[in-house]
Formats: C-alpha cells, structure tokens, sequence
C-alpha cells in the first residue's frame, strides 16, 4: 500500500495494531483479517515500526504456501528472530530462565542449540510430548518477556500448519498466559482457516480488527503516494472502480498505467500477466523461479536456480523492483514477489516443462543445503517435478520429521501421500527405507493422534486387506492388533476377534513389543464387557511376554492391572506382591509413570484409602516431569481420580483448586475427565445450571468409545444432578437401559452407585405421585421400580456384596434398601440410620448427611419424631458443609419442623410453583399449606389469616388427608417437593 513506508489511510487501525504490539490493548492476541490484497501486511508493518521505535522487540514469523507440510515454520521464523537478538546472548539468557525441559524441546525446531539429551530419540505423538513442547514454546516465550518487551507477529495464518494453529490456539486457553502481545494476518477468503479464525474469535482473550476496502479519498491518498504528485480525479475515480478499494489491485493499476497501458485486462489474473508480459532475459528467469518458489529467496540461492552471475541478476532485481512486482527485500536479504496472487499467475503461465524443471532445480537445491530440515518443501518441489521416487523418499523424512516435533496433522499428510506413491515409484523399497506395511501403520498412528480415529481405522484396513495374506508373522502381529483396537470402537467383539488373530500369531514366535500391545488391547476390551476373569489371564500372559523381550514400561502397566484384578478377586497377597514389584520398576518415561499413578490413585480411591489416593495423586501431580502437561488425557484421568476422592471426603474447596484452573477455557476430547469433575462441584456448590451445560456439552464426547465402566459412572453422576434439579424422570429410562447392559458383566459390582440412583429418582417420583392422586403414574412409576429390582436378582456380580474392590458395596446396599422403603411408602429410619452409619465409616460425609436427612424426614413423618430427629439434623448439617443443595434441603427440613439447626446459605429451589388448585386443596388450604411449611402452629396460622385455631386445625386435617401423608411436617416436605412453597414468598394474605 504506497511505496518508501507510506500509509494511506488506516489512521485508526494503525493505533490499533499499534497498540497490541505494544501491550496495551485489552486482549492478548489481535487477529487482523482481510480479504487477499486489502493491506494487512503493509498495516502491520506500519505498526512494527511504530512499536520499535518505542523499545519494542518483534519477532516476526510468515506462513507460506508451503507451510501445510512444514510444522511450525513461523515458529522456526520467530525462534531465530529470538536467537538473533544481541548475538544470541538474549536467547541464552532466556533459557537460563526456563526449567531444564526447555532447552531439549525447543533444540528440536532450532537444531543448533546444545540440547541435554537427544531430541530425535525413541519419539512417538501420544499426545505427552506434544503438549511438552508446545509447553516449553511457552515457558520460552514468556521468560523473553520477563527480560525485554517483546511482541510476536504471524503473517498469513490462512497458509499455517496444523502445528502452529495448536500452539496458537494453546497460547490463547486462559492460563497460559505469558505476557506477550500476539498479532495474527489472516485471509478471511481462504479455507479451511476461516473455521480456526471462526473459533478463535470466540476466545474473549482475542480482539479482531477486520480490514475494509479503502475509500475513493483513501485510494487517491495512495495513488499521489504511488505517484508522487497529485492524480486527476477522473483517474482516481476509474481506478477505484476497478480495485474495489483493494489496495494491491490498486497498484498494480497505477503501474500499468505509467507504462502507458490504456487498454487494460477486464480480469486479475489477465491484469496480472500483462504486468510481466514485457519482463524478459534474465528477469524473466528471477520472476519465474520466485514465483515457484512459494518463498523468499536470497542471492545466492537465485543465482544458483537461474545460472546467472551476479551483476546480472543484481540488474535483473533491479529491473523487477523498478516494475514493483517485488517487495523491498527483508532484513536477510531475501527477495519475494510483490504478491501471492502475482506468483500464482506467473506459474500457471509458465510452460508445464519449464515448471517442472525449476521444481527440480528448487529440490536439489534445498536437499544440498538444507536436507532434511527442508524435506517436507523438497517433498513438495518433488511433486511439481513429477519425480515420484524422489518424492517418495523425501516424504518418508518429511513424515519422520514431523514426527519429531509432535505435528501430527503434517505427519499423517505426509504419510499418506507416501502410500500413494509406492506403486508410482519404480523402485518404492529403496527410495522409501522403510516397508510398505510400516508406512501404513505409521500413517494410521498419526491420522488417528491428528483426530481422525476413522481415517486411521480406514487405512488400517486398507493395509490389512492389502498385506495380510503376504506379510511376515511379526508384520501380521502388528497389523491385527492395529485393526483389532479400531475395530474394538465400532464393535466389541469384532475387535476381540481381530487381536485373538494376532495373539494366535504372535504365540507361535519370540515375543515382540506389538505381541504385548495385542495382549493389552485384548485385555481392555475384555475390561470394556466387564470379562474380569479372562482379563485376569491375559494380563498374566503380557507380564510374561512383557519381561521377556524387556519391555519394563509394558510390564509395570500390567503389574498395576494385576493388583488391580487380584484386589476386585479379594486376593490381598496377590495385589500386594503386584504393587511391589511395580514398585521396583523405575521408568525414565513419564507417561508410564504417570498412568501407574492414575492406575494406583483409582485402586486406592475404589479400595477405601482415600487419604492415600490424594497422597499418590498429587505427589504425581506435582512433580517436575509430570506437572507442567496439564491438558495431556493422561494427566485428566489423575485429576479426575484426585478431585472424585475429595468429593467422597467432603473438601469440595480443595478440590476446586484443582479443577477450576484447567476447565476455564474450550472443551475438548482430553479434557473431557476434568470437565466431568466440573459437573460434580458445580452441583455441590449449588451451580445446577452451569453443571447442566456442562453435561450438555459433553454429550457428544461420551458416545460408544466409552466403555461400561465409564458410561455407569456417567450415568450415576448424571442423575445425581437431575434428582437435585428437581427432575426424577429424565434420566431413569437410560439408566435401566445401562444397567440391564451391565448386569451380566462382572462390571456390575461396580454399578452400586448407579442401582441406588435409579432407586432414588424412583422413590422421589413415588412420593410425587402419590401426594398428586396421579394413579396412572404410578402405575408406570412400579413397572421401572419393577424392572429395576428384576435387575438387581439378575445380576452376575451382587453389586451390594462386601469386597476389597470397590470397598463400598455394603454401604450402597444399606442405601438401596432405604431407597426401596421409602417407595414402598414405608420410609424406615432404622434403615437410614444404618446407611449413615456405613457411609460414616467410610469417611464419606456428603453420603452420610443425605442418609441422615433421610433419616430425620422418615423420624419426623411418625409422631413423636421431632426430638430424636433434632440431633440427627444437627450432625446432618455438620457432615453436609460444601454440598449446598444437600445443605439447603437440610435446611428446610429444619426449618419446617422448627429444629434450631445452623443453616448454610440457602440455594435457590429449582422448583417452579404448582398451581394452587394442585392435589385438589383449595386456596384457603393452599394459604394454610404455605404457612404450615413455614413451621407456623395452628394458632399461628389462625393469626396471620384471621381465623380460629380450631379452624386451622380442621384446615391442616384436610390437607394431611388430601396429600396422603400422616403428619404436618410430612405434609410440608410433599408440598416442598412439587414446588408449592418458596423461600421468597411473601407473607399469604387473609382469604
């Protein structure tokens, strides 16, 4: 836009971009859009050195066409603008900032740093080390900040690589701030970046600025900048009209109109071509070669692909700049034409062989000089030169490339374009270094970290159909067990015939390491259909093989299933033996070591040590390896198991602290334990509707990849928060759909808490139908009652049974039978009483209030209840602190029966009111129920509504007998529930 710096126009967008490069603008990061041409680039730059000369330093970084199969190239850009900085001394003092990590990670983008350990070794994308190094990209920028002001900018996001939109989108989550204002170009035409642009605007740390089309004044300021002299209004105004205000259009009109070009091209592209039409010899041979290029080029490098000395090129430069098809060249000297759309039409001009053959030129060129840092554009200019054995090759390194820096989306590209090539390449063995079989398999392990679980699966069974009946007996090992564990989503049982294949294939041979994941992906799916006994023996049987070929990390995994399986079996000695020799087992790998914690928390949350289930997960937690990849999946699931046991011991605050921080930001598939943990507090803290959203947004993250073991607790976790809403019904039809799936799995006994639920909603839509008359509901009500007892007798596994594992079996047995008298209409305290006690035992507060709440509202529906439940109230308070709507329900119960009992902050009722004609009272009867729910005596109520106490008292008589209910105070609680009476009524006027 203009030539030698100048601007025209954009005063207000200059101030601006300004102002976030600088650090004074309200988000972190500001997105600048624009349609191709509009001067988003000449905006910033503008803006850039506005900043530096106020003490700003920016580090620059530009996304090319290229860049879809080069991770992290601005990366690499704005990591050498940083090692550029006073030598390389400040990039030095920066790392001396950072934890040690740092260093090795960040050695993998710019490979001429020192690392501590090699950053090429033993490397695979289980989604750990990815997180690690965008974790130390962060930790490096923001100890920049700490030094100097700094600021980032990224050109041309719309070409970015999948890589670089992750660590951008990482930067920009809520607690991962580092104090660095981010400024970010973007084409808004371009897809698919308009879906990342789409959904990054939505972060509210992200300020959009988009980029008009000039006006006429505007366009006749950069006209007289272009010029140097005032232009003619009827030149302006043509040229307007045939920019549209775009801003590059605009120059390009104005230069052909200086070389007296009257006759211009109706179309862009046209109107671009006739822009070089007069550009020959040796320029000829620059423009051509920038323009396939697809980057800058310096000198040498031009020289080199052109064959032409350099007083030539110098002038063929000169030539191209006095044209202005070329930027000014960067600080390194490098040259690129003036425009995208101008090397696109240059290219498709060119004659298909001249293409081809500066493609090859470009490939040679950067494999001599670059080599396998610039595989993935040798890969590219390999493409264009229609040379698929060298192609082949260098995809090969570009996907192991990708690979090592975690860019999994490049990698799974990369891959798959390489199986597309091995039956074009004439001799595929040798350009690729590596079988066909592996390259699928590869492809379908970094298709599937890339998030695309049915790509992977697809070429997993492409690559089985293809080679199954060829391939040697350790290559079908790893086949069948890849396809087993895709197929394992989609069907149990498919899943389990595919790995029993490879099991059978690999015991006829030495063990191998696919041998043992064979054994373990059987294993788990046998977990999946609650086949606990079979599960046993097959994790006997990967111990073995997992010893035997060396695989201590496989081993200690298995060790931990083994304690786990022996503790649910009641065999101590085993489970004990297990855990030690794990115990002895010391990996240099931190997921291992971090799943066994996720492992041991869970066995002993589920065993009864809760205590010891915090101690494990937080020294886990908290350690330097594991502690700062906090959205790794891995580390969700030992939050989750962290958070769950706080819940059971009551410390909803301390729980919070873990939770809260990382559930701030978007959701996404790794962090969906951690959001599930949300749901639970939100409901504790009385934050119903905010839990509600949680749950609907997870929805469609809990499809069938779950296994029974997950969805029951799912499930349990749910309904708990319908039944505290105040909507019993919902839920219960997928609940006995779930349980009838569990009960013949020995997954069963673990489904206690989910039996005990469903009784509950049941009993809680009983007393409902009930206190309403409503016959045909309950008739419905005792058909689910009726199927869920039917259920419980038709368990393979007592859910209620006492065991090792889970360790709480007896006390939701206890539970479950007080449910089942209070929807018999019984309502037992001596069977309350002994769940409270159970739960007591257990340290489980929150499970003993509401038994004791329970307790005391069976107490105060039998005469003479009120005294022996006083007491039993106060320590149900007591035990309730941090679980609001447990706390409000206590409340309100004491409130009615007027026991003096310290009443937490009341949650709001979820209830609506019913209708005052509800269950057929009058208004009059309805204005006494009010009261009567206020703990008003009969006096009291004949008072405040003018009328006798024998009056009242025949009122109270009424209602009693019209609810169905035996005392005043069990009349209250029925009127409560269907919503009758509210906290914030006024006082009822005199009928």
């Amino acid at each position: 836009m203009g030539v030698a710096g100048g601007l025209a126009g954009r005063h207000r967008e200059l101030r601006v971009v300004t102002r976030a490069i600088m650090g004074e603008a309200h988000g972190a990061a500001l997105l600048v859009v624009g349609e191709a041409g509009i001067g988003k680039s000449r905006l910033v730059a503008a803006a850039v050195a506005d900043a530096a000369g106020a003490g700003v330093t920016v580090l620059s970084g530009w996304c090319l066409p290229l860049s879809g199969g080069l991770p992290y190239l601005p990366v690499v850009d704005v990591l050498r603008g940083l090692a550029d900085v006073d030598g390389g001394q400040f990039l030095k003092d920066t790392l001396a900032e950072c934890p040690g990590f740092v260093l090795d990670e960040v050695s993998r983008l710019l490979p001429g740093l020192e690392a501590t350990a090699s950053p090429h070794s033993g490397v695979s994308d289980d989604g750990w080390r990815r997180r690690q190094l965008l974790d130390a990209l962060r930790h490096l920028i923001r100890a920049a900040a700490q030094l100097r002001r700094i600021a980032i900018v990224i050109e041309d996001v719309h070409w970015a690589d999948a890589a670089t939109v992750e660590l951008l989108d990482y930067l920009l989550v809520p607690g991962h701030a580092t104090g660095v204002p981010i400024v970010v170009t973007c084409r808004i035409d371009e897809t698919p970046p308009t879906d990342w642009v789409d959904r990054v605007q939505r972060n509210s740390r992200v300020d959009r600025l988009d980029l008009l089309p000039l006006t006429l004044a505007e366009t006749a300021e950069q006209i007289e900048l272009l010029l140097g002299e005032r232009p003619a209004q009827s030149f302006v105004e043509a040229t307007f009209h045939r920019s549209e205000g775009n801003a590059f259009f605009t120059e390009q009109l104005v230069w052909s109109a200086e070389q007296g070009d009257t006759a211009l091209p109706a179309g862009l592209t046209s109107l671009l071509l006739s822009r070089t039409a007069a550009v020959t010899g040796p320029a000829r041979d620059v423009l051509e070669a920038l323009a396939v290029a697809g980057r800058p080029l310096d000198e040498p490098e031009l020289a080199q692909v052109c064959a032409q000395h350099e007083p030539e090129l110098r002038n063929a430069i000169r030539d191209l700049l006095s044209r202005r098809l070329l930027r000014a060249p960067d600080a390194a000297g490098r040259h690129e034409l003036r425009h995208a759309l101008l090397a696109e039409a240059v290219s498709r001009d060119m004659l298909p062989g001249a293409r081809r053959d500066l493609h090859l030129e470009f490939a040679n060129m950067m494999a001599g000089r670059a080599g396998r840092a610039s595989a993935a554009q040798i890969a590219e200019h390999l493409t264009g030169a229609a040379r698929p054995d060298d192609e082949l090759h260098w995809r090969v390194i570009a996907a192991q490339e990708a690979e090592t820096v975690f860019a999994a989306r490049e990698a799974a590209a990369h891959w798959r374009r390489a199986v597309a090539l091995w039956d074009e390449a004439a001799d595929a063995d040798r350009a690729a270094g590596i079988d066909i079989a592996q390259m699928y398999l590869r492809a379908a392990s970094a298709t599937e970290n890339a998030g695309d679980k049915q790509g992977a699966a697809a070429l997993a069974e492409e690559a089985l159909a293809r080679l199954a009946s060829t391939a040697d007996p350790d290559t079908a090992v790893s086949l069948y067990c890849v396809v087993g564990r895709y197929r394992g989503i989609e069907s149990v049982e498919a899943g389990l015939a595919a790995l029993r294949t490879a099991i059978r294939i690999g015991e006829e041979r030495p063990s191998t390491v696919d041998y043992v994941r064979a054994l373990s992906n059987y294993g788990h799916l046998l977990y999946a259909q609650g086949r606990l006994d079979e599960h046993r023996r097959v994790v006997d049987k990967g111990l073995q093989a997992a010893r035997q070929i060396g695989d201590s990390g496989d081993e200690k995994i298995m060790l931990m299933w083994r304690a786990w399986l022996a503790t649910h079996a009641g065999d101590r000695a085993d489970a004990r033996a297990a855990l030690d020799r794990a115990e002895q087992i010391v990996t240099d790998d931190p997921v291992t070591e971090a799943m066994v914690a996720v492992m041991l928390s869970d066995l002993l949350l589920k065993s009864g040590d809760l205590d010891g289930a915090v101690e494990v997960g937080m020294r886990a937690l908290t350690s330097p390896d594991i502690a700062a990849h906090s959205e790794w999946f891995g580390i969700q699931m030992l939050r989750s198991n962290i958070c769950l046991t706080l819940v059971e011991l009551g410390d909803i605050n301390r729980a919070a602290t873990i939770i809260d921080p990382v559930t701030s930001g978007d959701m996404s598939w790794d962090l969906v334990d951690s959001y599930e943990m949300r749901a639970v507090l939100d409901l504790r803290r009385g934050e119903l509707a905010a839990a509600q959203r949680i749950w609907d947004q997870i929805g469609g993250l809990l499809a069938e990849e779950f296994d029974k073991g997950e969805r029951h607790t799912v499930h349990a976790l749910r309904l708990e928060l319908s039944l505290w809403a105040g909507d019993p019904d919902a839920p219960v039809a997928d609940a006995l759909t779930m349980l009838a799936d569990l009960v013949d799995t020995g997954l069963v006994a673990f489904a206690g808490e989910l039996f005990v639920m469903t009784a509950r909603a049941c009993a809680d839509r009983t007393e409902l139908a009930r206190a309403r008359g409503d016959t045909a509901r309950l008739l419905d009500i005792q058909v689910d009652s009726g199927r869920l007892a039917d259920l419980h007798a038709a368990a393979k596994t007592d859910p209620f049974a006492s065991r090792l594992l889970p360790v709480t079996g007896a006390a939701h047995g206890l539970s479950w039978r007080a449910e089942w008298t209070r929807l018999r209409g019984e309502h037992d305290p001596q069977a309350w009483h002994a769940a409270a006690a159970a739960w007591e035992a257990l340290s489980r507060p929150h499970r003993a209030a509401y038994a004791r709440w329970r307790h005391a509202e069976a107490l105060l529906a039998r005469p003479y209840g009120r005294a022996p439940a006083t007491e039993i109230l106060r320590a149900a308070a007591r035990q309730a602190a941090q679980h609001l709507p447990l706390s409000a329900a206590i409340s309100e119960l004491a409130h009615r029966a007027r026991i003096d009992v310290a009443e937490p902050d009341a949650a709001e009722r979820p209830e609506e009111a019913a209708p005052a004609g509800a269950f057929g009272l009058t208004d009059r009867e309805h204005a006494v129920l009010r009261l009567l729910g206020q703990g008003r005596t009969n006096a009291q109520i004949g008072k405040t509504l003018f009328i006798s106490t024998k009056t009242a008292s025949v009122h109270v008589s009424n209602i009693i007998r019209k609810l169905g209910v035996a005392t005043r105070v069990e009349a209250a609680a029925v009127a409560a529930r269907a919503g009758l009476l509210k906290a914030d009524d006024a006082e009822p006027r005199p009928i």
